[in-house]
């Protein structure tokens, strides 16, 4: 299950109930049904959705953070993206990119995908 930039995995670890969460970096051993486990990480999607919307809330003009027009193509949008990209990417940069990076994914994300674009579109005025 991919949520956001983070990979949950589920695996059996030997015993028929025993699963094992991996979220990034952190990995949980517990004795739950697999059902239980689909709930978690339906939790753990919604909450990820919240902090996200939280986070764009801060800065939503995610049009100006690619440097687009509103009525810029999907074409335009994954141009844009990529040279911003280039530009910004750490390996690339000398200065710390991180924060940039981290609004260029996030602007890409919302408006490289046609339904989240919509969407955003409908709620975000300038």
């Amino acid at each position: 299950m991919r949520l956001g930039a983070m990979t949950m995995e589920l695996a059996r670890t030997g015993t028929p109930a025993r699963f094992y969460v991996q979220v990034g970096l952190h990995r949980l051993v517990t004795d739950v049904s697999l059902d239980e486990l689909e709930q978690l990480g339906t939790q753990l999607a919604h909450e990820a959705m919240a902090w996200r919307r939280e986070r764009n809330r801060v800065n939503p003009d995610w049009y100006g953070v690619l440097n687009i027009p509103r009525t810029a193509t999907a074409d335009e949008i994954q141009a844009a993206y990529r040279t911003l990209a280039k530009q910004y990417h750490p390996d690339t940069s000398a200065s710390d990119s991180h924060a940039a990076m981290t609004q260029l994914n996030d602007a890409y994300a919302v408006l490289g995908d046609p339904q989240s674009r919509q969407q955003y579109d409908a709620t975000f005025t300038p």
